[in-house]
């Protein structure tokens, strides 16, 4: 064997070790990869950094609040799962986040319904918590976990993705209000609020609030009605930071006269506006339902027939009426035969009134007859149509105390076509 065989032989023999070894390493990573216990999720950097801002406004929150109260808000920390932390939209410059509470934590509220508990709290600018709630979900189909951005959903006044029922506590486990959703739309709420005595309207007799737990329900088009109204307790001077256990909830009232305090708000005056919005929006219909016409004489051979049609229905009654202008002509006067000479759109105009909080813009729309002047003075056109092409504008008029922010809901264009025939008899 020659020196040159030798040494390729030699170098053939280095590169199948450094496979071999290439190898060897690839399965030990592979190895420690199975290793890893699965149930722990890959730590987000950006999580690590929430995780303070929340622990420093839940402290902040003990200050002046009595041992019990502040007691909740430590267990409360302690039962926080951070593993499950994750962000929701909430307004144009701040966002929800939602951290998981563990079953460490055992709420006044709902313990017969084993809810799942998460602490939602508002995070201003990306920079710091203002404000927060312990919410409780309880499915109507038992289902544990919330969908994603369910929260934002929420207190956007938006339809979501699942149905069951929303209980607000403070973070120190007080009842603020309730909120119940049917195949995705809100049914009803619950809040506690003062009564109003005819006396004085103030709803304090003998320096003495009585609190009543008040449902509204809300209906298809959105109107809430108060249906029921229960006695829960009275506050006296001296005695309103007292922890009150009522119905199954657990009340705590401020001495300034707030029922709970503080926390994300949900407004059913808001809530009720946005979903009459949204069933105008997206309840109406374009129609052919033709209502008669006029008829005016030009001479002896023409007249001027213009017909009534209603082109849309509206969600809640109100229509959008169209008339267009034709002329017509006597082709035979034995007969009484009569066809199109031509056909053209005229003008839309509106009948009745939508929902309270909704504005509807429209436009004349562009009409296509089904016949040209030219074609009628070739051949007979004895039935003419129209094509009307159109849209419409909804806009949100909410005048509530309370609206969270102007423009909440942009306005809604829709586009719509209609189609009606006639024949050209003038009777």
């Amino acid at each position: 064997m020659n020196r040159i065989e030798l040494l390729t032989r030699q170098g053939m023999k280095l590169q199948f070790q450094s496979l071999q070894l290439f190898l060897l390493m690839l399965l030990f990573m592979s190895c420690k990869k199975q290793d890893i216990n699965p149930d722990i999720p890959d730590q987000d950097p950006a999580k690590e950094l929430l995780i303070p801002k929340i622990e420093s406004w839940l402290d902040k929150q003990k200050t002046d609040l009595p041992t019990s109260s502040a007691a909740k808000i430590n267990l409360l920390k302690e039962s926080l799962d951070y593993n499950n932390l994750h962000m929701e939209k909430y307004r144009t410059s701040e966002d929800f986040i939602i951290v998981r509470v563990s079953d460490k934590f055992q709420s006044q509220n709902n313990k017969d319904k084993k809810p799942t508990n998460y602490l939602v709290v508002v995070l201003k600018n990306k920079d710091s918590v203002t404000k927060g709630n312990i919410i409780q979900y309880i499915s109507s189909v038992d289902n544990k976990k919330v969908p994603k951005n369910t929260f934002s959903k929420i207190f956007n006044y938006q339809y979501l993705d699942c149905s069951g029922q929303f209980t607000i506590l403070s973070i120190t486990d007080y009842f603020r209000y309730e909120l119940k959703f049917e195949n995705g739309k809100i049914k009803s709420v619950k809040e506690i609020k003062e009564k109003n005595h005819p006396s004085n309207g103030s709803g304090r007799v003998n320096e003495c609030i009585d609190w009543y737990e008040q449902t509204w329900f809300v209906w298809a088009d959105g109107t809430a009605q108060l249906v029921s109204e229960v006695y829960v307790f009275t506050t006296c001077d001296g005695d309103c930071a007292q922890p009150r256990i009522a119905n199954g909830r657990s009340y705590g009232i401020s001495c300034n006269g707030n029922g709970g305090g503080g926390g994300v708000e949900y407004d059913v005056c808001v809530s009720s506006a946005i979903s009459g919005f949204q069933s105008e929006a997206n309840g109406a219909q374009a129609v052919s339902q033709k209502n008669g016409f006029d008829i005016s004489i030009i001479d002896e051979f023409t007249k001027n027939k213009n017909p009534k049609w209603t082109i849309l229905k509206g969600w809640s009654g109100w229509t959008l009426e169209s008339q267009e202008i034709g002329v017509i002509k006597l082709i035979d006067q034995a007969t009484n035969k009569w066809a199109w000479k031509s056909l053209v759109h005229g003008s839309i105009s509106m009948v009745g009134t939508p929902t309270p909080g909704v504005g509807i813009e429209y436009n004349q729309g562009v009409g296509t007859a089904s016949f040209t002047p030219e074609t009628a003075a070739a051949t007979t056109v004895l039935y003419g149509g129209m094509s009307l092409n159109y849209n419409v504008t909804f806009r949100f008029l909410c005048n509530c105390p309370n609206l969270p922010v102007v423009n909440l809901i942009p306005p809604i264009i829709r586009s719509y076509t209609s189609g009606a025939i006639w024949d050209a008899n003038p009777i």
